[in-house]
């Protein structure tokens, strides 16, 4: 049951962000988020319920079972929001300092280029000068 969790998450964890880019729909894009840990966790509990206190009333197993889930599945929203910025925020670094090195690697090449010519400029200013001499 956990790896089909894990394996379930993993595939709906991008999904509706063009609903919560809305302001009008941005609880019903996070309620929407919110939907797939609740559906995975809930059948988890009433079987830990039933396997510890077999003999509760189905009402109790109701009251217990509805607030754990949703505290479980909320905790679970803002751990996922968390690590998804950061992996987000990590990417974007990374290709800010790639672009960073590529563009000093371009510069160099250009002022190593500009030396070159300066070189040449120099030498054949030189050149002229002996010839004259």
């Amino acid at each position: 049951m956990l790896c089909i969790f894990c394996a379930v998450t993993i595939t709906f964890t991008e999904k509706g962000n063009i609903i919560k880019s809305e302001k009008v729909n941005y609880v019903f894009g996070y309620l929407g988020a919110l939907s797939l840990p609740i559906y995975l966790i809930h059948p988890v509990l009433i079987s830990l319920i039933d396997y510890v206190d077999d003999d509760m009333p189905r009402w109790k197993k109701y009251v217990i079972v509805f607030p754990v889930t949703l505290v479980l599945a909320l905790i679970y929203r803002i751990v996922a929001d968390f690590l998804n910025k950061k992996i987000k925020d990590n990417k974007e670094n990374k290709e800010n300092v790639e672009k960073k090195e590529e563009k000093e690697k371009k510069e160099e090449a250009t002022d190593d280029n500009q030396n070159q010519k300066e070189k040449q400029i120099i030498e054949n200013k030189g050149g002229c000068n002996e010839n004259l001499v």
